[in-house]
């Protein structure tokens, strides 16, 4: 069960000088992942021509200057929508197409096949120009629909990635872990229509969900102080869930053409983490920040407090941690007594990403001594989402004004 607190009637605090607030680098990437056709190539390894050359289904496909491919010029591949398609989600046991292959084969009295016996190679054809810009029109005029309010304005990021977090020092570079995934063939088209034709405000310096928090902090601060919502934001990056003050966000996720969400977040004070499943964490306000202060964001942003240190805390010590805690104060203090524990020797010790290795291959890679006061800065900065151009909260800074009592 959802533990979040919306704002269930946040139309009456809507004005006809409100404006939706979005981030174009989200909305870009959705609408250009939908404007193309994803297909895995199938290659028998064994004996392709002969065996699957017969069985291949003639729906054309299109090359990337959208003229069909001749089938006679890939004689052992078929093509498919994903290898479940093709061979079922089971480990070892086949389905779906292959499955009726073999029942064939069987039949006819030869040896069925494996997956082993199959390469899968993921390719991708792009749709016209027009029809991306059709798809994020589209999701536009969606929450256009949603909310009554015309005007849409957001940020995108800057074509050179200028965030100061790449430059933060670290194991790996932050984000590279997204560097091997496959960017939208129509990605860099919608970009630059976003920016030139519906005047995306390019972000310099940090990201576009540091500029969403802003937008976000604001509105909550009206609301509370004018009653009406100037901003109405729409994100789904958690980052915007975990803040040291307050704000209004809305998820603009949908399945099956239906908002998951029908009301926006209301994200302040202390909080709270859950885990709705296993290895699954839930959270908004200030114990969010802290649960990623523990977890960090591996699978995503590509940092982590702990992973490659051999240090072991999962959701459920994350929650366990967390959950007793009933002030700010505390969570802090729960926080500062993790790393302590992880830490004893009070530093931290990596390879920094930006060291030798890479450039000279016959040096090792330099070895960065880290104090765990900083260690803590590093990972803050990571993952808190500025307030304000000339915010410089730190964790040292946070702790302090929570110490006090401020």
């Amino acid at each position: 069960m959802s533990k979040f607190v919306y704002i269930e009637d946040w139309l009456q605090y809507i004005r006809p000088e409100t404006q939706i607030v979005i981030d174009y680098d989200s909305f870009t990437y959705h609408a250009a992942a939908a404007s193309q056709k994803d297909e895995v190539v199938i290659t028998n390894i064994k004996t392709g021509v002969e065996v699957l050359e017969k069985y291949i289904k003639h729906d054309p496909i299109y090359d990337v200057e959208g003229e069909i491919v001749d089938y006679d010029e890939i004689p052992c591949e078929r093509r498919f929508k994903n290898k479940t398609t093709f061979y079922g989600g089971k480990k070892t046991e086949v389905e779906n197409y292959l499955k009726t292959l073999n029942d064939e084969l069987v039949a006819e009295g030869k040896e069925p096949y494996t997956k082993d016996d199959f390469s899968v190679q993921k390719v991708a054809t792009p749709l016209p120009e027009s029809i991306a810009i059709r798809n994020l029109e589209s999701s536009l005029q969606s929450l256009r629909k949603l909310t009554g309010i015309d005007k849409i304005v957001g940020g995108i990021a800057a074509e050179v990635d200028t965030n100061f977090r790449l430059d933060l020092k670290l194991p790996v570079k932050y984000k590279s872990c997204r560097d091997h995934l496959a960017r939208p063939l129509n990605l860099k088209f919608l970009k630059g229509y976003a920016r030139d034709v519906l005047k995306a405000r390019v972000v310099n310096g940090m990201e576009v969900d540091d500029l969403i928090q802003m937008y976000g902090t604001k509105a909550y601060t009206t609301w509370k102080k004018e009653g009406w919502i100037p901003y109405l934001v729409f994100a789904e990056d958690k980052d915007n869930l975990s803040t040291i003050s307050s704000a209004i966000i809305f998820n603009p996720r949908r399945e099956g053409g239906k908002y998951l969400h029908d009301a926006p977040f209301l994200v302040e004070g202390l909080g709270e983490v859950w885990e709705p499943k296993p290895n699954t964490i839930k959270g908004y306000g200030f114990k969010h920040l802290c649960y990623q202060m523990l977890y960090g964001d591996p699978n995503t942003d590509g940092f982590s407090p702990t992973k490659g240190f051999g240090k072991s805390f999962g959701t459920k010590s994350i929650v366990n941690t967390l959950e007793p805690c009933k002030s700010a104060k505390e969570c802090v203090e729960a926080v500062n007594k993790v790393y302590e524990e992880w830490f004893p020797d009070g530093e931290v010790v990596f390879g920094d990403y930006k060291g030798l290795k890479g450039k000279l291959a016959d040096e090792d890679m330099k070895d960065e001594v880290v104090p765990l006061d900083e260690w803590k800065e590093i990972i803050f900065q990571c993952l808190y989402m500025k307030r304000s151009f000339k915010d410089k909260t730190t964790w040292e800074s946070l702790c302090n004004s929570l110490t006090k009592g401020v």
